[in-house]
C-alpha cells in the first residue's frame, strides 16, 4: 500500500510539474519585458522546480533530509515569488513599498534558520521541521491577505481581469494554511493532504493561464505555433482520457468477478473507439481550435482601430452619398470587400433595393429584385442571425437547412457574404457584400467583428429611418396646422360675407351700401387669394412687415363689426401708437378677439376697445360684459388648439393663433375674466419708433 500511495503522490506532483512547465513555456515566449510578466513567469518557473522536488521526495520517501529541506526551501521561495507578484499588482504605492521587502526577508530568515537547525544539531531536526511549517504558515496567511487586497483594491471595472488569479492563488494559500496549521497542531504534516496538493495545483493552473491571457501587460501574444499547441493539447488530452479509462477498466476488472476480464476488454475497446471518433470529428476539432484562438492567442483585428474607422465611415458622407451607400462602404471595408448591395425594409413587409456600391469604378449590370419580408432568405436570417457565405452555400447547401438563396445571388460570381441587419428583433435590412479583394473564407473572428458592426449599422439605420419618419410627420403636422389656421380665417371671411348678404336684402337700393359692399367683397377676395397661396406653398409665409397705425386698425375692425349686436365701441385710442407687423394678419387677429367678445356678450351688453402705453409696449384692451370664463378654463383650455365652446362648427384655433402671432411680433396676450363678470383681453405689442428701427439696422 505504501508503494501504491507513493506512486500516486508522485503522479500528483508530476502532473503539477508538467502543467506548470507548459504554462512557463507559454509565458517565457510571450514575455515583453514588463515587470508583471517577469514576476509571473518567475513564480511559475519556481513552481516547476518545487513540484519536481516534491515529486522526487514522494518517490524516494522522507529518508533524504537534504531533499526534504530543498523541497521546503523551494516552497518558501515559490511563496515569496507569488507574494512579490501580488505586491506588484497592488501598484507599489508609498505605503506598500515598506512592506515590499517583508516576503524576501521572511523567506531568507526561514532559510537561514532551517539550515542552522539542520546543520547545527540532529536532535533539533523535529524543531527545524516545525519552524519551517511555521514560516510557511505565515507566508500562507500573508498570501491570503495580499490576494484579498488585490481583489478589493482593484477597480470594479477591472476585477474581471484578476478574479481567476485571485481564486487560484487564494485557493492555494488557503490549502497551505489548512495543511500547515494542522501540521503545527499535531506535530506532523498529514501525508494524504500533502499528497493531494499536487493535484490541487494542477487544477488551479488553467485559472492562472486564463488570467495571463486576459492581461496584455503580462502576456497576451502567444508566439508558439498554434498547430503545436493544438496537437500537444490533443495528445495530452488523449493521454489523460486513456489514463481515466484505464482506471475505470481496472475498477471493472477488480470488482467484476468472473466477468471482469471480459467487461474490461469491452470497456477498453469502446473507450478507444470513442476517442478515435472524437479525434476524427471535424466539428470537434474546429471547436477546440476556436477555443484556443479565442482564449490563448492575440486577435488579428485591432478592435479599437476598426471601431473608430467604422464609426467614422458611418458619420462621414462623401459627395452625393446617402446613408445607405456609407453603410455599404463601412461594412465592406471591414471584410476587405469592394462593395455590395443593400435591401431595406419599407414598413410594408417588402425589402426594397436602396443602394448599390460596385467599387473600383465598376458598374452593376445585373438585375436585382426586391425581397419579400417572408421569403426564405429573410426568415432564415431573422431566425438564425447567421452570416451566409454564398461560396460555402454553393458547396454545402445542406449546412443551411431551410435556406433558399434567390437565383440572382447564386447566378452571379460577384456576391459573397449575406449579412442581416437586425434591430429589436426586426430585420431592418439585408446587406450582400461583393467578393473580397483577396478571396478567403471567413472564420469565427471575422463573423464576430461583422456581427458586431452589423448591430451598430442596424442601430444607425434605425435612427436614420426614424429621423426621416419624424421629418415627414413634422411636415404633415405643419401642413395640418396651416390648414386649420386657413380654414379658421376662411370661416371668418365667410361669416363677414354672409352678414353682408343679409344686409343687402334691406339696403340693396342704397348706393353707399353698394359701394361699401363692393369694397368689402374686393377685400375678401384678396384675402382668400392670399390664403390659397399660403395653402399651395404648404408653409406659413411671413408677409412683409409694415408700420401699422394701431388706432386706424381698430377703427377698421369696429367698422366691420358695426352691424353686430352689441356693437363694439372705441375708448381711449392713441393716434400716434404704431407697431411693426403684417397689417392684414393683425387685423384678422384683433377682429377674431372682438368677434369672440360679441359672441359671449348679450345684445344689450357693452364691448369697448382701449389703448395705453406701458414702457416700450402698447396695450390693446378688448373688454366685454359677457358671460366670462373660469380661471381653470383660461389656464387649461383657452389657448389649446382645436378646443372650442361654440359647437362643432368652430375650429377652436383663433385665440391660439392670436397668441402665436403676437409672440412672433415680440408681444403676448393676457386674459382676465371671472364667470358672470365679463372678460378683458390685453394684447401687448412692442411700440415701433424710428429711433428703434435705426438702432436695429
Amino acid at each position: 500500500m505504501m508503494t501504491d500511495a507513493r506512486l500516486l503522490i508522485t503522479a500528483s506532483y508530476g502532473s503539477a510539474m508538467l502543467a506548470y512547465f507548459m504554462l512557463a513555456v507559454l509565458l517565457v515566449t510571450a514575455w515583453r519585458g514588463r515587470l508583471e510578466g517577469g514576476l509571473l513567469t518567475l513564480s511559475v518557473l519556481v513552481s516547476v522546480i518545487w513540484s519536481a522536488l516534491a515529486a522526487l521526495l514522494a518517490y524516494v520517501g522522507e529518508g533524504q533530509p537534504a531533499l526534504y529541506l530543498a523541497t521546503m526551501v523551494a516552497e518558501i521561495i515559490r511563496d515569496v515569488c507569488w507574494l512579490l507578484f501580488l505586491l506588484r499588482l497592488l501598484g507599489l504605492h508609498d505605503d506598500s513599498r515598506r512592506s515590499l521587502w517583508m516576503p524576501p526577508l521572511l523567506g531568507l530568515v526561514a532559510i537561514l534558520a532551517s539550515l542552522v537547525m539542520y546543520l547545527g544539531a540532529a536532535s533539533l531536526q523535529a524543531q527545524a521541521k516545525l519552524a519551517l511549517m511555521f514560516m510557511l504558515l505565515l507566508l500562507a496567511i500573508l498570501g491570503l491577505m495580499k490576494v484579498e487586497q488585490v481583489y478589493r483594491l482593484m477597480p470594479s471595472t477591472k476585477r474581471h481581469l484578476v478574479k481567476f488569479l485571485c481564486c487560484a492563488l487564494g485557493a492555494l494559500f488557503a490549502y497551505d494554511f489548512f495543511l500547515y496549521s494542522e501540521g503545527l497542531l499535531y506535530g506532523h504534516i498529514d501525508y494524504s493532504l500533502w499528497g493531494a496538493r499536487g493535484l490541487v495545483n494542477t487544477i488551479v493552473i488553467p485559472l492562472i493561464a486564463v488570467t495571463a491571457a486576459r492581461n496584455p501587460q503580462w502576456s497576451v501574444d502567444i508566439f508558439v505555433s498554434r498547430s503545436v499547441i493544438f496537437h500537444s493539447t490533443a495528445v495530452i488530452g488523449a493521454g489523460i482520457y486513456l489514463l481515466a479509462m484505464a482506471a475505470g477498466g481496472y475498477y471493472i476488472r477488480h470488482y467484476g468477478g468472473d466477468w471482469g476480464g471480459i467487461a474490461q476488454a469491452a470497456f477498453m475497446f469502446a473507450a478507444a473507439l470513442l476517442l478515435l471518433v472524437v479525434m476524427l470529428s471535424d466539428r470537434f476539432r474546429a471547436k477546440v481550435r476556436v477555443f484556443f484562438n479565442k482564449h490563448f492567442y492575440s486577435y488579428k483585428y485591432d478592435y479599437r482601430r476598426e471601431w473608430l474607422r467604422f464609426t467614422q465611415a458611418l458619420a462621414t458622407a462623401g459627395e452625393g452619398e446617402v446613408v445607405y451607400q456609407r453603410l455599404i462602404k463601412a461594412m465592406a471595408a471591414i471584410a476587405e470587400s469592394s462593395g455590395g448591395v443593400l435591401w431595406v425594409e419599407d414598413g410594408g413587409g417588402v425589402l426594397i433595393l436602396r443602394a448599390r456600391e460596385a467599387g473600383n469604378n465598376h458598374v452593376f449590370d445585373d438585375h436585382l429584385d426586391d425581397l419579400a419580408g417572408n421569403s426564405s432568405l429573410a426568415s432564415f436570417l431573422l431566425k438564425s442571425g447567421w452570416l451566409v457565405d454564398i461560396n460555402d452555400y454553393r458547396r454545402n447547401p445542406e449546412s443551411y437547412a431551410g435556406l433558399e438563396l434567390p437565383s440572382f445571388l447564386l447566378s452571379s460570381q460577384r456576391y459573397w457574404l449575406v449579412i442581416p441587419l437586425v434591430y429589436q428583433q426586426q430585420l431592418l435590412a439585408i446587406l450582400v457584400l461583393n467578393q473580397p479583394t483577396n478571396r478567403h473564407s471567413i472564420d469565427w473572428e471575422d463573423c464576430d467583428v461583422l456581427k458586431t458592426a452589423a448591430l451598430q449599422a442596424a442601430v444607425h439605420l434605425a435612427q436614420y429611418e426614424s429621423s426621416q419618419a419624424l421629418s415627414d410627420a413634422r411636415q404633415f403636422e405643419a401642413f395640418n396646422q396651416l390648414s386649420a389656421f386657413i380654414i379658421h380665417d376662411l370661416k371668418n371671411l365667410i361669416a363677414q360675407l354672409s352678414l353682408l348678404l343679409q344686409n343687402a336684402e334691406r339696403h340693396a337700393d342704397d348706393p353707399e351700401f353698394v359701394k361699401d359692399m363692393l369694397i368689402t367683397v374686393d377685400n375678401s377676395v384678396g384675402r382668400m387669394n392670399k390664403l390659397l397661396a399660403r395653402l399651395r406653398s404648404g408653409r406659413q409665409q411671413q408677409e412683409a412687415a409694415s408700420v401699422v397705425a394701431l388706432s386706424r386698425l381698430v377703427e377698421k375692425v369696429i367698422g366691420e363689426k358695426s352691424s353686430s349686436l352689441p356693437c363694439p365701441k372705441a375708448g381711449a385710442l392713441l393716434a400716434t401708437a404704431t407697431v411693426l407687423a403684417d397689417s392684414e394678419r393683425l387685423q384678422m387677429v384683433v377682429g377674431h378677439i372682438v368677434q369672440n367678445a360679441i359672441d359671449a356678450t348679450p345684445a344689450d351688453g357693452e364691448i369697448t376697445i382701449d389703448m395705453l402705453l406701458q414702457g416700450d409696449n402698447v396695450l390693446l384692451e378688448i373688454a366685454d360684459s359677457g358671460c366670462g370664463m373660469s380661471m381653470d378654463f383660461i389656464r387649461d383650455r383657452l389657448f389649446r388648439p382645436f378646443v372650442s365652446t361654440k359647437g362643432e362648427g368652430n375650429m377652436g384655433v383663433g385665440v391660439y393663433e392670436a397668441r402665436q402671432f403676437l409672440r412672433q411680433m415680440g408681444g403676448d396676450i393676457e386674459v382676465r375674466s371671472n364667470e358672470g363678470e365679463g372678460t378683458r383681453f390685453i394684447m401687448r405689442m412692442p411700440v415701433h419708433s424710428e429711433e428703434k428701427s435705426e438702432a436695429q439696422s
